[in-house]
């Protein structure tokens, strides 16, 4: 259930359009609702529309006085109350009696059944999140005068999302915060020590780093790098996709071979093709494997020792795509469309006793993951991101506003979980779109506060 963070929307009886303009003082409000109050009209309230106007938000002054009034629920927009003067009883949550939606995405009622209540008074500044119901009440012996603030609360490309609990993991109304977005990608995300996050940026041959909200480049010429894995002894291996990137033309006869590397301390090449002499094909997903090698997808899954020499985990019968380690690292986890298998793991990187080890619970399009600090496994889907015991049930799903590829824990605590996903907003407000046989992959990075810590144990 979504909860209060202080406040509600009305569209009311219409008055007169006043000018716009970027500077209000204490007496210009006073001005505005003084001529607010003498214009009630039969519903006992007036308001001035367009104070601002930008399309993606706008602002109203709002008057009202004692009189039922009636319960709303705005599916697109958040709204922000500043009361200038009176008081009045909102009430929040619960559901609207009586519910008409009389535009798109607009409800209205005629009270709310449940939900909170909370008296409001000048100098109060509340937030009524998209998707809240919410009335307000003035009494007998009251009124209330506000400014309102009307915000896109969805923007275009996003579903909503209600996010229910699942102990210990996440808390009920947990909301989800965007903090990067771009026309390329972040894929192949993982935690670094600082609680920042560091992600491969294929399309720009580099690796970037996100923390505190500024992004930085911490390598370039990475051959296409699209994920990246770092060990507990300071070895950072990528998955080099050279021009593979599917779709886009301009790529077209490029014979460069995707290899896996590693990136740092020191460049090293493991591996750019299979022992029969053939290319890796593209490269998708990685995990260290902790002595000097790693696991990777490219049409099945595979290993690489530290020395270059590759076997397979899975190359029949798989639709291979994200891939982890266990926190003991003897159980790899590879995802598998709609499910997740999982295969032991021997000391010399060889696996045995290939199973499924949970569904997506009729989802698909698995692809990263990420474990937490008591073994849960978190995997992305076109749904959102499944959480799954060690044991291998299924706990249940966390919603995303879009669909997420890549997943890791990071920030304070490790508690913070990053979600980048794809679709972003363009510089006009809208989708992001590609001529047809350009793929589009923009993508946002969203997060989470979690009531987990991800695995403490290694960087991902």
């Amino acid at each position: 259930m979504r909860t209060l963070q202080f406040f509600t929307s009305l569209i009311l009886m219409s008055a007169p359009i006043v000018q716009a303009q970027d500077f209000w003082s204490a007496g210009d409000l006073d001005d505005l609702s003084n001529s607010l109050s003498s214009q009630v009209g039969s519903n006992n309230a007036a308001i001035l529309n367009n104070i601002i106007n930008e399309g993606g938000y706008y602002a109203a002054m709002v008057h009202r006085e004692p009189g039922p009034g009636f319960s709303e629920l705005h599916e697109q927009w958040a709204d922000i109350y500043f009361v200038t003067d009176g008081s009045a009883t909102i009430f929040t949550g619960g559901s609207i009696v009586d519910l008409t939606e009389f535009s798109p995405g607009e409800f209205r009622g005629s009270s709310i059944a449940g939900g909170e209540s909370r008296l409001i008074s000048a100098g109060d500044i509340v937030h009524i999140p998209a998707g809240l119901p919410h009335y307000v009440l003035v009494g007998e012996g009251q009124q209330i005068t506000y400014f309102i603030l009307k915000a896109k609360g969805l923007l275009p490309g996003e579903k909503r999302v209600e996010i229910s609990a699942i102990p210990s993991v996440v808390n009920e109304g947990a909301r989800w915060q965007q903090v990067w977005s771009d026309y390329v990608t972040a894929d192949g995300i993982l935690g670094t020590a600082d609680g920042g996050v560091m992600f491969a940026q294929e399309q720009t041959d580099s690796v970037k780093k996100l923390i505190n909200g500024n992004e930085y480049t911490l390598f370039e010429n990475t051959n296409g790098g699209g994920a990246v894995s770092l060990d507990n002894e300071g070895r950072l291996f990528i998955a080099e996709r050279a021009c593979s990137e599917p779709l886009n033309d301009e790529f077209a006869g490029c014979n460069e071979l995707t290899r896996i590397a590693q990136l740092a301390p020191e460049y090293r090449l493991l591996a750019n093709s299979f022992a029969d002499g053939s290319p890796l094909g593209r490269v998708n997903d990685l995990i260290a494997d902790g002595r000097g090698g790693a696991f990777f997808t490219s049409r099945g899954a595979w290993h690489v020792s530290a020395d270059g020499e590759i076997s397979a985990v899975a190359d029949e019968n798989i639709f291979s795509n994200g891939i982890m380690l266990n926190r003991a690292g003897d159980v790899l986890y590879v995802t598998n469309n709609t499910e997740v298998l999982a295969f032991d793991v021997r000391r010399d990187g060889s696996t045995r006793n290939r199973r499924v080890f949970a569904s997506l619970d009729g989802d698909n399009g698995g692809d990263g993951m990420a474990i937490d600090n008591e073994g849960r496994l978190y995997v992305t889907g076109n749904q959102g991101v499944h959480v799954i015991d060690e044991g291998g049930e299924y706990l249940g799903l966390i919603p995303t506003p879009r669909r997420p590829i890549t997943i890791a824990f990071s920030g304070p605590e490790k508690k913070t979980l990053y979600a980048p996903s794809m679709g972003a907003i363009g510089a006009d407000g809208q989708q992001w779109t590609t001529p047809e046989g350009v793929r589009n992959i923009a993508m946002t990075i969203y997060t989470l506060e979690m009531e987990t810590a991800g695995f403490l144990g290694r960087p991902k």
